[in-house]
């Protein structure tokens, strides 16, 4: 079950990253809301992009909560501060993201001053220091579980290598905005999420081979998890 849901919710990952990389490559926002409005009154194109977008983070939560219960150790310290961290993720990228596609559009309506506030590509906005941050929660929570997985061999320490590089990236991503250098973190921002293509692949992998092995490959019982 456990080696099931991995491969699900990899795939899931893969194919709303590929849907956003390719619709926001597609529509190419304008910088500035009116310019935005100008060419899109409706933003039905700019709004999809943020559709596949807000599906991110739920995969990727399910993902790191899988790999964890994979790996059979149950839950150190480590791993139950990553998990405080990441709901403080899922709420500010649920909110970065979903605000375009439902709160936006009414938003340029019924009081365009305000809607300014909320439109995500102008990097004073609201929803984009939200985005910042919930990728700061991801970045802190995966270099926290990185280490368990780090200690093993073969594929989980793929797995852990790759949790590192995404949290270090993410971490400095933040910090780069915090100094002001937008060239910085929009680099940094793109190299985390690509890094984050091995994480699910590799998930992929590991969950190909616990459906394959399912009496062995589990330490502990799926119940221990939560102990």
């Amino acid at each position: 079950m456990i080696g099931t849901g991995l491969v699900g919710v990899a795939v899931w990952y893969l194919v709303a990253l590929v849907a956003m990389v390719a619709l926001m490559a597609a529509v190419a926002p304008a910088g500035r809301l009116p310019e935005q409005l100008a060419d899109d009154p409706d933003l039905v194109a700019y709004r999809l992009p943020f559709v596949a977008a807000s599906l991110l983070a739920p995969a990727l939560i399910s993902m790191l909560v899988l790999l964890v219960w994979a790996r059979g150790e149950g839950i150190g310290i480590r791993d139950g501060l990553a998990m405080l961290l990441l709901p403080a993720y899922l709420v500010c990228s649920t909110v970065a993201y979903v605000s375009q596609y439902a709160m936006l559009p009414r938003l340029v309506e019924l009081d365009p001053s305000t809607a300014r506030v909320w439109y995500f590509q102008d990097e004073r906005s609201i929803p984009f220091a939200l985005d910042m941050l919930g990728y700061t929660f991801m970045g802190l929570a995966t270099c926290l579980l990185a280490a368990a997985f780090l200690e093993r061999r073969g594929v989980p320490r793929l797995l852990g290598w790759s949790l590192l590089a995404v949290g270090l990236t993410s971490v400095a991503a933040f910090v780069g905005r915090a100094l002001g250098s937008d060239a910085v973190t929009s680099v940094l921002t793109w190299i985390s999420a690509t890094l984050t293509l091995p994480l699910a692949i590799g998930a992929i992998v590991l969950g190909v081979r616990l459906r394959r092995h399912r009496p062995t490959v589990l330490d502990v019982e799926p119940a221990d998890f939560w102990a």
